[in-house]
């Protein structure tokens, strides 16, 4: 796989040239945990990103082992997927500043039943070739390009992850101690790069790999072109929320939609709020002027904005995984009793492979044998419909941000030897819900802040929601055989 050249083809036994330094930091921790206000940053003098706060204290070293860390994140800020209101010809997007020929790291193929490397070269996806292809402010930049921003994002992800487990993990130079995975995008890839260098230091071992799969074949995207469950879903959502927010979201869609195209009466499928919000979120993180095509509607009391955003969370929340009369249930989650349940079999499609992959290497480690950390660089479409697996209600009333990470950990008690796991976003733990919505057993570790429950307890959680195998999803989603495209579909939001 070529980063940075014209050539397809990456020698995978030659990885001794292919390790750099880090980008340094440029100011030094204050405290071990870098909770203070004067953290610890990182950038190439234009870019500036925070180290990230501790968060959840982990429980205590001569107690628990931490034996096994998946991490899920999105990809870092990158430029916008679509050409809509000006976005691209009113704005100059010289955003796109790092060096990729620096963060150089093999990218290989997976094989496809267990997800496990190969020594074959990946040759770049389709989508990637049409994505990079179109440019961007006279050659500065393309289509989805992972900025300067969203690489220094992804390095402090990998910083706080340094941090947080340098000392509690058992060593990770061994040929199969890192485990990555990516989908086939640039901004995915390079996140991933990204995301190594800063847990390393710049000393990535030099046998890691980032694998990834055919466009045909991924999962870390909702598979919506060859999933007809998730397909007619996705027609089903829109029409509900336009039927919930009644006339007041047809004026503001009709307002956006021609702002966006020039004519309100174009029925665009889908409705321009997810567009307004992709649009707005990249140019926000990279301090852009808004373009004049969208001035109006951001000083419209900023209820467009709101508009777009909101309806782009619940829009995904309704099309991937709730049940329509839970799809908007309260954005702050109960500390006990039920949750909304959400349809298990959109769930099922729509992540189970990826929750297939965390708990097969679960298992896998409380044996003894299986990777000590697993990074998946993703989407936001990897993300939110993992959060509502979890049972987490806020995941359909807001959107992930730029390298919002899902991070598993897997702990063992050392006076019984048995293993548990705790699950974390933004750094803070999550709690468990079974496939009823009620509240997962928890342990007491003796750290306010660090329950736990234990392996069996999660594992029969998610025991629902898991696919181990390309066959399994295509068999569930009754679509075995007919897959055409493979790639990431249904709106703008799901090429995140």
């Amino acid at each position: 796989y070529a980063d940075n050249n014209n050539n397809n083809n990456n020698n995978v036994g030659n990885i001794d040239a292919q390790r750099t330094a880090a980008p340094p930091a440029v100011e030094v921790a204050t405290d071990e945990h870098q909770t203070s206000s004067s953290r610890r940053s990182f950038g190439n003098g234009r870019w500036k990103v925070q180290a990230l706060p501790f968060g959840a204290p982990m429980p205590p070293d001569d107690e628990w082992d931490v034996s096994f860390v998946a991490v899920v994140h999105r990809h870092g800020a990158r430029t916008p997927l679509n050409r809509q209101f000006g976005v691209i010809d009113d704005v100059t997007w010289d955003v796109c500043d790092v060096d990729e020929s620096k963060v150089s790291v093999p990218i290989v193929l997976a094989n496809t039943p267990d997800g496990t490397p190969t020594s074959s070269p990946a040759p770049r996806g389709d989508q990637d070739k049409n994505q990079r292809s179109d440019i961007y402010s006279n050659g500065l930049s393309h289509r989805g390009q992972l900025s300067g921003l969203g690489y220094y994002q992804g390095y402090a992800l990998g910083d706080w992850l340094r941090t947080r487990y340098h000392d509690r993990l058992p060593p990770l130079d061994g040929a199969d101690a890192v485990r990555v995975r990516s989908s086939n995008l640039q901004r995915t890839l390079l996140t991933a790069k990204a995301v190594l260098n800063g847990m390393f230091d710049g000393a990535i071992p030099r046998a890691t790999v980032i694998a990834t799969v055919p466009d045909k074949e991924e999962y870390l995207y909702p598979p919506v072109k060859r999933c007809p469950l998730l397909k007619g879903q996705f027609h089903r959502a829109q029409e509900h929320l336009r039927q919930i927010y009644g006339e007041d979201a047809g004026e503001l869609d009709m307002q956006l939609t021609s702002a966006a195209w020039g004519n309100a009466s174009f029925d665009a499928p889908p409705s321009p709020f997810l567009q307004l919000m992709d649009s707005a979120m990249s140019l926000t993180a990279h301090k852009k002027e808004f373009p004049s095509k969208l001035v109006p509607l951001r000083s419209n009391g900023g209820k467009l904005f709101e508009h777009s955003t909101l309806r782009s969370s619940q829009y995904m929340a309704h099309a991937l995984f709730a049940d329509e009369e839970v799809a908007y249930a309260s954005t702050a989650a109960p500390k006990e009793g039920p949750c909304p349940k959400y349809r298990a079999d959109l769930l099922r499609c729509a992540v189970g492979r990826v929750l297939g992959d965390v708990v097969s290497q679960m298992e896998a480690s409380a044996k003894g044998d299986a990777p000590r950390l697993m990074l998946v660089s993703g989407h936001d479409t990897t993300v939110q419909p993992l959060l509502a697996a979890l049972s987490y209600p806020p995941a359909s009333h807001e959107w992930p941000a730029y390298c919002g990470a899902i991070v598993f950990e897997m702990l063992t008690q050392r006076s019984t030897g048995a293993p548990f796991v705790r699950i974390l976003y933004r750094g803070e733990s999550l709690t468990v819900r079974d496939r009823h919505g009620q509240v997962v057993p928890k342990t007491d570790t003796g750290v306010p802040g660090a329950t736990v429950v234990s392996l069996e307890h999660f594992m029969d959680a998610m025991s629902h929601l898991v696919l181990f195998s390309g066959n399994e999803l295509n068999s569930h989603c009754g679509s075995a055989g007919a897959v055409e495209d493979g790639g990431p579909a249904g709106s703008s939001m799901m090429k995140d």
